[in-house]
């Protein structure tokens, strides 16, 4: 006799007590991949602030060298392209 047992022998929930259990780790997993997503793009946000404050300072330098007569207008002129591609 099978009093109370329900399908295939898990109690009350059956089949779907298993299956509730994995939607839940599957659903902790999302959560943590997007929380880590989140913070990774946070961080990359930070790097173009400083990459942007690196630039000018570069560019400071560039236009004191050139006004200095240590580099040619050419050299400034390629110089000041390739950092402002970036």
């Amino acid at each position: 006799m099978m009093y109370g047992r329900g399908f295939y022998g898990a109690g009350t929930c059956g089949f779907f007590g298993p299956m509730m259990m994995i939607g839940f780790v599957i659903l902790i997993a999302a959560l943590v991949y997007f929380l880590l997503k989140s913070n990774k793009s946070k961080s990359s946000d930070s790097k173009s602030i400083d990459t942007k404050v690196d630039d000018s300072n570069a560019l400071a330098i560039l236009k004191e060298k050139f006004a200095n007569g240590e580099i040619t207008e050419e050299v400034y002129l390629n110089k000041k392209n390739v950092i402002e591609r970036r």
